[in-house]
C-alpha cells in the first residue's frame, strides 16, 4: 500500500472515529469510501423538524424546499434483546431514524411488506417462542452406550436394537447448533447433513446465520448435504416467496439430498385447511424442483397422520416426486407409509457439534437408493508454523508458497496469506477457491455482517462470506450503502430498502439530507430526511409540479 494512501486512510479514520457506529471495521489495506453530497454534508447527519404535516413540501433536489426549523437530535436507547435503536415516542422534538431502526408505523402500499419487520419465532411441537423445548420422552433417550451408532455393520437404536433399513446416518442443523466443526463431525460418523438455509419469506434477515459456514464446510469436506426451510406460509404468495428464498441461497450450490419444506408451525401452517396445506406445499415443491433440485416435505408422525392428509401428499410421495421425512422420537418409526428419512432423536451426541454439552438431531436415510456422494473441494495448501522463519506460512508440497496470496485454512481456521506468509495486519475482503471472505487481523471472521472492501471494490458480507445474492441497503462504520448483487453500486440513485425500512440513496450512499420525492420500481414515495415517511399525507412539489401524497405514496 502506497504511503499517500495510508495517510489518506489515517486522516479519514480520524474523522469517522467520532461517529457512533454499529460495526467495528478496520480497513488497513483499503481506502475509505468517499462521502459524496451536494452540500458538503458531514458524516454525522443533521436533523430538521417539520413546520406542519399538511404543508406543501418540495423535493430539495429539483426545487426549493419549504424552510423547516432545525431541532436538536435526541439520544437513542438500545434495546438489549435485539440491538435495535428505539426512539422515544414521547419526545416533542423529531428524531432521525437510522436504517438499524424498525419503522414504528407501517402503512399499506404497493411496496412489499417484509416479514422481517416483525421477528418470527418458531412455535411447534419442537419449539416455543423460538426456543428448542424438550420434546422427547425420557424412555427413548440415548441410554445404550452406542445409541444411534453402528455395530457389526448395522445401525442400532437407543436400546441397542438394529434399525431395519437404516442405510446412512446424518444430522440436521441450523444456527441453533452454533458454529460447527465439520471435520470433527465427519470423523465421528456423520455421513450426510440436512442444513437449514433460512425461514419464512425471501428476506436476507431470515437467512440462517450459519448457512454459509455449514454449506461451505460440507462442500469442502465432501459431506453430502440437503437443505430445509422452516415455513411460516399461510398464503400462496408466501409459499412462492419461501421457494424463492431457498433458490436465492442455493445459487452456486449443488445439494445431493433433497430440499425439504419444514411444515410444523402451530401459529401459521397448522391453522390452514388440509387443502391449503397441500396447495402451499405444491407451489413450493414445484418451484424448487423446476430449478433442478430434489424436493421433499418434513413433519412429525402426528402431522403426517392427522394434518397432511390431502391426497396431494401421498400422490407425490408414492410417485417419487417428493421425499417424505418423518420425525418420531422413538426406538423405531411407526409410520406405515413410504418414507425416505427418519428423524429419530433430538438428543444426539456428535463431536464437533455437541462436544458433550449440547445435543443435535440424528437422522437415518432409509432407502438403498442413496444420493450420490459429494466430491470434496480440495486445496493443495495448508497453513503451518515454520521454525526457520518463525512465522506461520502457506505450504504447498512441503515448501513455503511465496507466490500465493489469498485465504488458506488449517485445523484452527482460515487465514489471510500474503506472498506465502500469514499477514496478521490485514483486514478486508480476500478470496480462495471456495469464495470471498471477510478477514479481520489476518483471520476469517465468521461473525461479521456488513460492508467491507478490498482493492477491487466494496462488498456485502454476511456471516463472514461475500453474499452475491444480496440487493438492498447495508452498512459499515462509514455509512449506509446500496448493494446490488453483493457489490456496492455507486451508480444507483433512488429508493432502496433493508429489513428496517426504505431509504433514499444518492450515488450509492444513503442521503440523510434529502427531503422530497424518491422513485423506485414500485412507485413514487415521499422521503423525509432520507427515510420513506409513511405518516405523511399532504402535497409535494417535484420537477415543478405538485402531487398529492397519501401515507407516503405519491400519486402521479
Amino acid at each position: 500500500m502506497k504511503r499517500k494512501n495510508v495517510m489518506r486512510f489515517l486522516a479519514t479514520a480520524i474523522t469517522v472515529c467520532m461517529m457512533s457506529t454499529n460495526v467495528t471495521w478496520a480497513a488497513s489495506d483499503v481506502s475509505t469510501p468517499p462521502v459524496e453530497t451536494d452540500q458538503g454534508q458531514s458524516d454525522v447527519p443533521e436533523e430538521t423538524g417539520e413546520n406542519g404535516q399538511d404543508q406543501e413540501t418540495e423535493g430539495n433536489e429539483e426545487t426549493t424546499v419549504v424552510p423547516e426549523v432545525e431541532s436538536e437530535p435526541e439520544e437513542e436507547t438500545e434495546n438489549s434483546e435485539n440491538g435495535i435503536a428505539l426512539q422515544d415516542e414521547e419526545s416533542e422534538t423529531e428524531e432521525q431514524q437510522t436504517p438499524d431502526e424498525e419503522n414504528s408505523e407501517v402503512s399499506e402500499s404497493t411496496v412489499p411488506e417484509e416479514d422481517g419487520q416483525t421477528e418470527l419465532k418458531e412455535n411447534s411441537w419442537r419449539y416455543q417462542d423460538g426456543q428448542l423445548i424438550d420434546a422427547e420422552i425420557s424412555l427413548f433417550r440415548s441410554a445404550y452406550p452406542n445409541a444411534w451408532g453402528k455395530e457389526n455393520g448395522h445401525y442400532v437404536n437407543s436400546i441397542g436394537e438394529v434399525i431395519p433399513g437404516a442405510v446412512k446416518k446424518g444430522v440436521d442443523v441450523s444456527e441453533h447448533n452454533g458454529t460447527i466443526n465439520w471435520e470433527a463431525a465427519k470423523a465421528d460418523g456423520v455421513e450426510f447433513a440436512i442444513i437449514r438455509c433460512g425461514y419464512g419469506s425471501d428476506y436476507t434477515s431470515q437467512d440462517d446465520d450459519q448457512w454459509l459456514h455449514n454449506v461451505t464446510e460440507c462442500e469442502r469436506l465432501g459431506i453430502p448435504y440437503g437443505v430445509y426451510l422452516y415455513s411460516y406460509a399461510n398464503t400462496l404468495d408466501k409459499a412462492r416467496s419461501e421457494a424463492q428464498h431457498v433458490l436465492r441461497l442455493l445459487n452456486g450450490h449443488t445439494p445431493t439430498y433433497p430440499v425439504y419444506y419444514d411444515l410444523e408451525d402451530n401459529n401459521t401452517v397448522a391453522t390452514l385447511s388440509s387443502s391449503m396445506k397441500a396447495q402451499i406445499s405444491q407451489i413450493f415443491c414445484d418451484t424448487v424442483s423446476a430449478a433442478g433440485y430434489k424436493v421433499g416435505i418434513y413433519s412429525n408422525l402426528d402431522w403426517w397422520t392427522n394434518y397432511l392428509t390431502d391426497p396431494v401428499f401421498e400422490s407425490n410421495v408414492s410417485s417419487g416426486k417428493w421425499s417424505r421425512w418423518v420425525a418420531q422420537y422413538n426406538t423405531k418409526c411407526n409410520f406405515t407409509g413410504k418414507y425416505d428419512m427418519w428423524q429419530c432423536t433430538s438428543k444426539g451426541q456428535i463431536n464437533g457439534i455437541t462436544d458433550g454439552v449440547g445435543t443435535v438431531d440424528i437422522n437415518f436415510w432409509m432407502v438403498e437408493d442413496t444420493p450420490e456422494e459429494t466430491t470434496p473441494v480440495t486445496s493443495n495448501r495448508t497453513v503451518a508454523y515454520d521454525e526457520g522463519t518463525g512465522s506461520w506460512c502457506a505450504f504447498k508440497d512441503g515448501v513455503i508458497d511465496t507466490g500465493y496470496t489469498g485465504v488458506v485454512g488449517n485445523e484452527y481456521g482460515y487465514w489471510y496469506i500474503k506472498n506465502g506468509f500469514l499477514d496478521w495486519s490485514y483486514t478486508g475482503v480476500a478470496g480462495n477457491e471456495y469464495g470471498y471472505w471477510y478477514i479481520r487481523n489476518g483471520g476469517l471472521d465468521w461473525s461479521y455482517t456488513g460492508v467491507a472492501g478490498n482493492e477491487y471494490g466494496y462488498w456485502y458480507i454476511k456471516n463472514g462470506g461475500l453474499d452475491w445474492s444480496y440487493t438492498g441497503v447495508a452498512s459499515n462504520e462509514y455509512g449506509y450503502w446500496y448493494i446490488k448483487n453483493g457489490a456496492l453500486d455507486w451508480s444507483y440513485t433512488g429508493v432502496a430498502n433493508n429489513e428496517y425500512g426504505w431509504w433514499y440513496i444518492r450515488n450509492g450512499m444513503l442521503d440523510w439530507s434529502y427531503t422530497g420525492v424518491g422513485i423506485n420500481e414500485y412507485g413514487w414515495w415521499y422521503i423525509k430526511n432520507g427515510s420513506l415517511d409513511w405518516s405523511y399525507t399532504g402535497k409535494v412539489t417535484y420537477n415543478g409540479r405538485t402531487y398529492n401524497v397519501n401515507n407516503g405514496s405519491v400519486a402521479h
